[in-house]
C-alpha cells in the first residue's frame, strides 16, 4: 500500500450483501465518460472495518468503524470486498450511526463542500469569525446575501442545508414539495431560513427567490438522474 491509506474490509460481505456501499448517478455513467474505463470498479462510497493501515497511519486502527470516500477513477473501488481510502478522506463511524447511513455520506458531503466553499467561495463553517477574517479574499468573492437550494432532501443538497445553517450570515431558501417535516428539520428559521415551496405558484416562486436576500444558489437535482 502507498502511504496514508486505509484498507477497509466492507461491511456484511458474509451474506454476499455490500449494503455498506453507497451509489450514486456517476456510478453507472461511468463507462459512457471515460469508455477505456468500462468494467472497472466505480464505487466510491465506502463504510466497513479498518482491515489494515499503511506504516504512517495513526488516526486508525484496525478493526475501527470507518467510512471513505475512495480516490475516483483509481483501483479498489467499494464494489469489492475489500477498498482502499485515503486517510484525509476518512471518518469514524460513532456508535449510533449505522454502516448503511454512513455510506450516504462520503460523496455527497464532498460535493455539497466543494460546491459551496470552493465554487461559490462562501464561509466555512469549520472557520471561526478571525479564521474567515483573516484569509485570503477568494477569486472571485463570495456573492453577498442568502444561498438557494434547490432540492434540500437530495443527499448533497441536505448536507449543503445543514453547512448552511452553521453560519448565521447566509440564509437558505429551499424548494420543498411534499418533505416538509424533513426539510423543516434542517432549518433554522430564527436565523432567517426560508422554505418555498415549488408547488405554489410561480409568481410566489419567483417573488420568493428574487432580491438581496437570494445571492446564490446550488441545484442538487440537475443532472441526479440523466447529467
Amino acid at each position: 500500500m502507498k502511504e496514508a491509506l486505509v484498507f477497509i474490509k466492507n461491511a456484511a460481505v458474509d451474506v454476499h450483501l455490500h449494503d455498506s456501499v453507497g451509489t450514486n448517478p456517476k456510478d453507472w455513467k461511468f463507462p459512457s465518460w471515460f469508455p477505456e474505463s468500462n468494467g472497472t470498479n466505480t464505487g466510491d462510497d465506502i463504510a466497513g472495518y479498518v482491515h489494515e493501515v499503511a506504516a504512517d497511519v495513526v488516526e486508525f486502527k484496525p478493526g475501527g468503524r470507518v467510512a471513505s470516500f475512495h480516490d475516483y477513477r483509481t483501483l479498489h473501488g467499494s464494489f469489492g470486498e475489500y477498498d482502499i481510502g485515503k486517510v484525509y478522506a476518512t471518518f469514524h463511524i460513532p456508535d449510533h450511526i449505522t454502516f448503511e447511513e454512513a455510506a450516504t455520506v462520503p460523496v455527497a458531503a464532498t460535493t455539497a463542500a466543494l460546491a459551496l466553499f470552493a465554487r461559490l467561495g462562501l464561509p466555512e463553517p469549520w472557520l471561526g469569525d478571525k479564521e474567515w477574517a483573516t484569509k485570503p479574499p477568494p477569486t472571485p468573492p463570495p456573492p453577498r446575501g442568502g444561498a438557494l437550494v434547490y432540492g434540500p432532501r437530495a443527499p448533497s443538497g441536505c448536507l449543503r442545508s445543514s453547512c448552511y445553517r452553521r453560519r448565521v450570515s447566509i440564509l437558505l431558501l429551499g424548494l420543498r414539495g411534499r418533505g416538509v417535516g424533513y426539510v423543516d428539520g434542517l432549518l433554522s428559521k430564527s436565523k432567517g431560513d426560508v422554505v418555498v415551496d415549488y408547488r405554489d405558484s410561480e409568481k410566489a416562486v419567483v417573488a420568493a427567490i428574487s432580491g438581496p436576500k437570494c445571492g446564490c444558489g446550488v441545484d442538487c437535482y440537475a443532472g441526479a438522474a440523466g447529467g
